[in-house]
């Protein structure tokens, strides 16, 4: 009976030292490290993401509201890369996220969903173009824990609708 209860002892003993192990590598794999560089380009790259042409009636004016979700992520290139590892992906992602929203003072939910009201005047013009456009933040990371290398990465920024009187002839 002594041998059953110690062996138990050991066993438990065991499940938690791997739990410790397990949520100290999730807390510092999710953690902004020091040892990781980051550098954003002052520029910022636009990607037109979706268009829509709206008819507009001769001499009327119309409100139109249209709405888009998008997500805040840092895309890495990992190609670039040699690293391959998950948990130092993790980290040189969770770096980069916080070095932008250290540069730019905001702090950006993972999602968001825009959305933006506009007049259109059949005065103007009778088709208008509606475009969205993504802004993205661009830069290079360089991290020190396994190999020192530049790695480049993208994150969304915001997205922005352009509006812009359309003539299907000025298009052809």
């Amino acid at each position: 009976m002594i041998a059953g209860v110690a062996e138990l002892f050991v066993i438990v003993a065991f499940l938690f030292l791997i739990w410790r192990l397990l949520r100290r590598q999730k807390k510092t794999a999710s953690a902004p490290r020091s040892d990781v560089q980051v550098v954003l380009q002052s520029e910022r790259k636009r990607i037109p993401a979706g268009t829509e042409i709206v008819r507009v009636p001769p001499g009327v004016k119309i409100r139109v509201r249209r709405s888009r979700t998008i997500e805040h992520a840092v895309i890495v290139n990992w190609r670039t890369s040699k690293t391959r590892e998950l948990g130092i992906q993790q980290v040189l992602s969770a770096s980069i996220r916080n070095e932008i929203e250290r540069s730019t003072g905001r702090s950006y939910q993972q999602r968001e969903t825009v959305e933006y009201e506009v007049e259109l005047d059949g005065g103007t013009a009778d088709q208008y173009r509606l475009t969205w456009t993504d802004v993205l933040m661009t830069g290079t990371s360089r991290s020190e824990l396994r190999s020192a290398q530049d790695v480049p990465f993208e994150f969304l920024e915001r997205s922005e609708l352009d509006v812009a009187p359309f003539s299907e002839a000025a298009a052809r």
